[in-house]
């Protein structure tokens, strides 16, 4: 994945206190945060733009794991039910694209998280992706206001993924 000039990108020891304090304000995602900080941790990159807005740093991750299914369509449908009882999004959309040159879903929605000056909602857009028996998740995430801001730069981020 391509790294936006200017954004920074923090280790996987940073990456797992980060999505623990984001645990801590927002238990109904604790479950998910245990299982991407256990044994082998799921978090393969986390980069964020460093300029803050409204005291949220918009931001990208991917994490891996092994693919609980063959198609790209089977998975998310069973990743879905997970992401609604845990997220509770809000206007979530599912569109089928191609990403590196193989099937991909995208899925974009709002949810509100706590954050350490109060609630937010954000706009965040998951792309799944199978290689070699794996399953990437690329999560992009920013204000709901600063999406047409970022449009670009999340694209450029899509376009830049590829597989070894």
């Amino acid at each position: 994945m391509g790294v936006p000039a200017g954004w920074k990108s923090i280790d996987r020891a940073e990456a797992l206190v980060l999505v623990q304090r984001v645990a801590s304000l927002n238990p109904q995602i604790g479950t998910l945060v245990q299982t991407m900080a256990g044994n082998g941790s799921l978090i393969k990159l986390v980069t964020y733009d460093p300029h803050l807005i409204a005291g949220f740093a918009t931001n990208a991750n991917i994490v891996a794991q092994p693919s609980p299914g063959s198609s790209i369509s089977s998975v998310v449908t069973l990743e879905l039910p997970l992401l609604r009882q845990v997220l509770h999004p809000i206007g979530l959309k599912r569109t089928a694209i191609r990403v590196a040159g193989r099937p991909a879903n995208e899925i974009s929605f709002n949810a509100r998280f706590n954050g350490p000056s109060g609630a937010a909602l954000v706009d965040e857009t998951q792309i799944y992706m199978i290689d070699k028996g794996m399953l990437y998740v690329l999560t992009l995430t920013t204000l709901p206001a600063q999406r047409t801001a970022y449009a670009a730069t999340f694209a450029a981020i899509v376009k830049s993924l590829s597989f070894g």
